[in-house]
């Protein structure tokens, strides 16, 4: 009996919890309906009446609330990870009376759906409104739709609508640090003292091949048979071999990806190359950057200010979700690479024989090895272990190492 008792009571308890102000007002109708017509009483009757009139307002006043109402989000396209944003909302509508407790609800990055919601309790003409955006992460990201709602004046029924054409996009630059000073050799198959770059004096240049004529190439390098024969002038094109030059190659593997969001070996990758790369051209260095992956990355002989936001968007969007193998990618890349220092990462796979082999050839190696163990535990504060073997920088990086500290 006991057992058939606490049955009863939690189907009336399962019944209360479902049962919304909408359900409760439309039973407590019926119920009086039946009454008054059993009954033949009028003052029930009005009392339905009341009661029916009331739920009929509720219900159309938020339709009418949200008629004509207008949302627009105002953000700039760009950010850089970690920087926050003001974002701004400008809503309007045609009407005269105002329209009371809009609820605005957008589709933003980097929150929770319950931060994204915001009451404007009375909607004027125009009405504007503010709030931050952390950009937490790195890459391409959509914001909307917006979405308004409305359950003025009872709360009884509640009406939503979701506006077209109000979404946007934002670009999250990856962070990057301050770097002081990196030894960079000019050209190690032509020995020089030192570890830094030294002054071109000697004028020496290295033929590669030609390529149609640009306004202010020099009259002395035109090939004329070449010229001749294509119609157009034609330049000799050469190879300052004593130019410094940077050559980064990230890993995109979808398999070499470790850790979990922003503390991954790839997102350590972008911050270093994004540094390095920004050095590079504030240094007047040669920079070249390749990625492969869905959306590979194959930048080439940067070397002004001027191509930093290409810099910038190229690697925000970068991806672990590629299929070749890094050694693979450099090995193929280190023909065609000419005299440059080599940024190279590694995570699990032993890069030993490449780099002896990247040694002999000449080139300037800086080597970041990720400890990939330490990227399946929570990031701890560490310095980064460094050590230099014949032409090779090393770096050992545990999860929660200071980065900026290795070139400070």
């Amino acid at each position: 009996m006991s057992q058939e008792i606490i049955k009863d009571l939690d189907f009336v308890d399962d019944f209360l919890k479902k049962l919304t102000l909408k359900k409760f007002i439309l039973i407590l109708l019926f119920i009086l309906v039946l009454i008054a017509y059993n009954r033949g009483i009028a003052l029930i009757y009005a009392l339905v009446a009341l009661i029916l009139a009331t739920y009929i307002i509720a219900y159309l006043m938020p339709i009418y609330a949200l008629r004509s109402v207008k949302a627009k989000r105002v953000i700039k396209s760009y950010a850089t990870q970690g920087q926050t944003l003001k974002l701004s909302y400008v809503l309007s509508h045609e009407y005269f009376f105002s329209r009371y407790m809009v609820m605005l609800q957008d589709t933003l990055p980097f929150k929770k759906p319950s931060e994204n919601s915001f009451l404007v309790p009375v909607l004027k003409n125009n009405t504007s409104m503010e709030h931050e955006l952390i950009c937490e992460i790195r890459g391409e990201h959509q914001l909307g739709p917006i979405i308004l709602e409305s359950g003025f004046p009872l709360g009884i029924n509640s009406s939503q609508i979701t506006l077209e054409h109000t979404h946007d996009k934002i670009l999250v630059y990856p962070q990057y640090f301050t770097i002081k000073n990196i030894p960079l050799s000019a050209n190690l198959k032509n020995p020089h003292q030192g570890d830094y770059p030294i002054e071109k004096t000697s004028g020496i240049d290295e033929f590669i091949g030609v390529r149609e004529y640009r306004y202010g190439d020099p009259i002395k390098h035109i090939h004329w048979a070449s010229s001749a024969k294509a119609g157009e002038l034609i330049v000799k094109e050469f190879n300052d071999i004593n130019e410094v030059s940077m050559s980064i190659v990230l890993d995109l593997h979808k398999d070499k990806n470790f850790g979990k969001e922003q503390h991954t070996t790839l997102e350590y990758a972008v911050k270093i190359a994004t540094s390095l790369a920004i050095y590079a051209l504030e240094h007047n260095i040669s920079l070249n950057i390749y990625a492969q992956g869905r959306r590979s990355v194959n930048l080439q002989n940067l070397k002004t200010k001027e191509h930093t936001k290409k810099v910038l968007e190229s690697l925000a969007r970068v991806k672990s979700d590629g299929i070749e193998n890094y050694e693979h990618v450099v090995g193929a890349l280190s023909h065609s690479l000419g005299n440059s220092t080599l940024v190279l990462f590694q995570n699990n796979e032993k890069l030993d024989n490449m780099v002896s082999h990247l040694e002999q050839k000449g080139y300037n190696i800086f080597l970041f090895n990720f400890k990939t163990y330490s990227f399946s535990q929570a990031p701890t504060p560490n310095s980064v272990k460094h050590y230099h073997h014949k032409n090779t920088h090393y770096y050992e990086i545990l999860n929660g190492a200071n980065l900026e500290e290795m070139f400070s």
